[in-house]
């Protein structure tokens, strides 16, 4: 059963999962509406993962202001985005992910998944942008929409070995302009995930084989089920650039607003078996 704790760590307040068994550590931001769902979320990663986590859920207070990567003008309503982005990944690296260890007696090399919901899981995407520290990136729903984002993800090598991204399908069909550009922004965000040339390396176990392997995958997703013909057991992962990434985009039904729990669970659930295989 996950133990479950509320500390605050430096005026934040802080919801920690965990349990006897931990493989991986899970990071969330996450504001009111996160929070009250956060016990069906853990209980949907238990079921499908097991016990084999702990999940610190960062309490978010402005939203706009502390998740965002830049400044940008109000898209709805009049708040604007602050950009304060660098001041919570500082804080993740610098305090939570220690604290996180200490608590839960891991060693510095654990695999992290940072991951959220909407602007979380944008900001957790930049996340993968910007430092190494996380193996995958749980993006569930994210605002890929924001001013500018398509340009820095473009002029950007990814650092994390693994990106989920989803999206809800009438999530683009708002009468917000911008925000009814998430759909082509989704879509080229995982193009933008898959791009690679027509050869690919042969990889067994995040080991290259040394192999050429003249496999067209076109536009299919990152994580590839085809046989090696070097090796029946090997599968060919899409290189990006000089570094392997696994990237999947997957479609949820219904809009924004429907099951952020579960599909937040789902995203976490595919980054975690990644780790696994």
């Amino acid at each position: 059963m996950m133990n479950k704790t509320t500390y605050n760590l430096e005026n934040k307040e802080c919801i920690l999962y965990s349990c006897d068994n931990i493989e991986c550590i899970l990071i969330q931001p996450v504001d009111e509406h996160d929070t009250e769902l956060l016990d069906k979320q853990v209980e949907y990663i238990v079921n499908e993962a097991g016990e084999t986590f702990a999940l610190a859920a960062l309490r978010i207070n402005d939203w706009n202001g502390e998740l965002s990567p830049w400044k940008a003008e109000p898209v709805f309503g009049k708040e604007s985005f602050k950009g304060g982005a660098d001041q919570t990944l500082s804080f993740i690296k610098r305090c939570l992910i220690p604290d996180v260890l200490d608590r839960c007696g891991l060693s510095s090399d654990v695999p992290i998944i940072i991951g959220g919901y909407s602007l979380a899981a944008l900001f957790s995407l930049w996340c993968g942008y910007e430092t190494d520290r996380f193996y995958g990136i749980a993006a569930a729903s994210p605002s890929v929409w924001f001013p500018g984002w398509i340009d820095y993800a473009k002029a950007h090598d990814i650092k994390a070995g693994a990106v989920y991204l989803s999206l809800g399908d009438k999530e683009e069909k708002t009468k917000n302009k911008v925000m009814a550009r998430v759909g082509d922004c989704i879509r080229e965000q995982y193009d933008i995930m898959s791009k690679v040339a027509d050869l690919h390396t042969c990889v067994q176990d995040r080991v290259f084989c040394g192999a050429q392997c003249p496999v067209d995958i076109g536009s299919a997703p990152t994580e590839v089920e085809r046989r090696c013909p070097h090796g029946a057991d090997r599968r060919h992962d899409i290189m990006l650039e000089d570094q392997k990434v696994r990237s999947i985009l997957e479609w949820n039904e219904g809009n924004h607003f429907r099951d952020s729990d579960i599909r937040t669970g789902k995203a976490f659930v595919w980054c975690l078996s990644r780790i696994k295989e």
